[in-house]
């Protein structure tokens, strides 16, 4: 540790700011805010846009991010940091998840004067189970449960199962695919003809799980469409929109004034805990088109027979069969949405770094993240979580980040800390919690947030603004040094570990269902 660095902290180990861009921006009031953020001892800044963007909350955030006058502001955003020697971060994003552009990956639209075509087949995609009981000698004749949508984005049938029961009891409870176990050795594919699936059950009892592909359109951050997080074109899309762009106006500051860019809380929103996604994608598992065929080929079988064991107990198959499709569901991810960045941020000198949805819990990561909490973080710079609604010292997410970090030969890692911890946070309380990270690891705070502009219902869209606008903000120096001296000398630490932990991710993986 340099004495001299400890005294004086870098500005690398200082706090950064997450500074929303949520008002109608102005050159001076850029300028003026660069210079507050100096003389609160903050020199890097994570250039955000946010709600209320273009100057009227809720209507003109769409249509202004990724403008002419957008970009415009950026560039001299980033020119005023070089001049003050500020690090200057991007944010791949309008508010959250990465990957929509504001709306222009489906939809199109126009990015600093250019026109951006439709996709509307690059929405999400999902597998939901259809079941019935059918007993033995009975003949179950109805139609393929597969609806017809406006534009490219119909329903498809893409398994008709038959299994004979393991148990008593129905395969439907509440009109959802749970309920009795499944004989997975007795299962038998049936093919649909002219639109029906019609078939005469042998002797026993029998379940039939039709398995259907939808898009997911009741999810609308933003109220624009969320994309397909499988589909490399999507990914390759958003980048040609987003990123080439950033590329375009300030690329020559890349590695040196800019740093980084923030990638934050992709994930699969169709059975997310809280039903966004909407009643129809409930117990829902992610999925694309053409996904059966990459199931195949990582799992080496036709893994499609077998995956009513993500619903049902299915005997002896039931953890391979849960553990496989995960493992592929991964891979896929990486493949399709993070590599991809990875390699982009790689080829332009600057960082890529992630913000993983609700890491919170176990059964998330198998829910949002696809099974795993380590694996979807393979590819990132600089591994990311975030603190959000108040500090609970039994969570375990520092260690989890920082594990990141150590697994896969990472410098640091980030917290993004103080969302929605409400306008009546301390800096006692900052400094208690930052302290708490650093001991788990974290070597990097992200203070959220710097408001532009806390007019109107900006004041109450995630608040606090740690920034100018805060009766504390003329002791923010102080924090800023503290939280430096507690950082430096983790930064760049060795890390001893006399102890490992087991994370379970294939227990994770293999545990419970999409309906738990």
């Amino acid at each position: 540790l340099d004495p001299a660095a400890f005294t004086a902290p870098p500005s690398t180990s200082r706090p950064h700011a997450f500074w929303f861009w949520n008002g109608e921006l102005t050159e001076a009031e850029l300028a003026r805010q660069l210079d507050e953020m100096r003389a609160g001892g903050v020199e890097e800044f994570f250039i955000h846009p946010r709600q209320g963007l273009g100057g009227e909350f809720g209507v003109t955030e769409n249509d202004y991010y990724l403008s002419t006058d957008y970009f415009d502001k950026v560039e001299y955003a980033v020119e005023q940091a070089a001049r003050r020697g500020m690090k200057a971060w991007l944010y791949d994003d309008l508010n959250w998840p990465s990957g929509f552009a504001g709306g222009r990956t489906v939809r199109g639209g126009t990015v600093d004067g250019r026109t951006v075509e439709a996709d509307p087949t690059y929405v999400p995609w999902y597998l939901t189970p259809i079941a019935a009981d059918v007993a033995g000698g009975t003949t179950y004749d109805q139609p393929v449960p597969v609806q017809d949508r406006p534009g490219p984005v119909d329903d498809e049938l893409v398994a008709a199962l038959a299994y004979r029961k393991a148990g008593q009891g129905s395969c439907v409870t509440g009109g959802q695919a749970r309920g009795v176990a499944l004989d997975g050795e007795s299962v038998r594919e049936l093919t649909p003809r002219d639109g029906r699936i019609t078939w005469t059950a042998p002797e026993g009892d029998w379940c039939l799980v039709q398995l259907v592909q939808r898009p997911l359109l009741n999810y609308h951050p933003d109220l624009e469409p969320y994309v397909d997080m499988l589909n490399p074109d999507v990914t390759a899309k958003f980048i040609d929109i987003t990123h080439e762009t950033y590329a375009d106006r300030v690329g020559d500051h890349f590695g040196t004034t800019i740093q980084g860019i923030f990638n934050d809380e992709p994930g699969f929103y169709n059975n997310f805990p809280d039903g966004r996604g909407g009643a129809d994608s409930r117990g829902s598992v992610a999925w694309t088109p053409g996904f059966r065929a990459y199931l195949t080929r990582n799992a080496g079988y036709d893994l499609t027979r077998d995956l009513a064991a993500l619903w049902y107990d299915t005997g002896a198959r039931t953890t391979r069969v849960r553990v496989a499709y995960h493992d592929a569901l991964s891979d896929r991810y990486n493949e399709a949405h993070t590599a991809p960045l990875a390699r982009w941020a790689e080829e332009h000198g600057i960082a890529l770094i992630s913000n993983p949805l609700v890491e919170e819990d176990l059964g998330s990561h198998r829910l949002i993240e696809g099974g795993s909490w380590f694996e979807m973080q393979r590819h990132y710079h600089l591994p990311g979580m975030d603190l959000i609604s108040g500090l609970d010292t039994s969570a375990v997410t520092p260690k989890l980040n920082s594990s990141v970090a150590h697994l896969f030969g990472r410098d640091r890692n980030l917290a993004e800390t103080f969302g929605a911890f409400g306008w009546d946070l301390t800096v006692e309380e900052m400094r208690r919690t930052v302290a708490w990270e650093a001991a788990g690891g974290v070597d990097l705070i992200d203070n959220h947030a710097f408001y532009y502009s806390i007019d109107g219902q900006r004041a109450s869209e995630s608040p606090p603004s740690e920034f100018f606008q805060n009766l504390f903000w003329p002791r923010f120096g102080a924090y800023s040094a503290y939280v430096g001296r507690l950082m430096e000398p983790a930064r760049g630490a060795k890390p001893v570990n006399p102890v490992g932990l087991l994370y379970p991710s294939s227990s994770v993986m293999a545990t419970g269902t999409p309906w738990n």
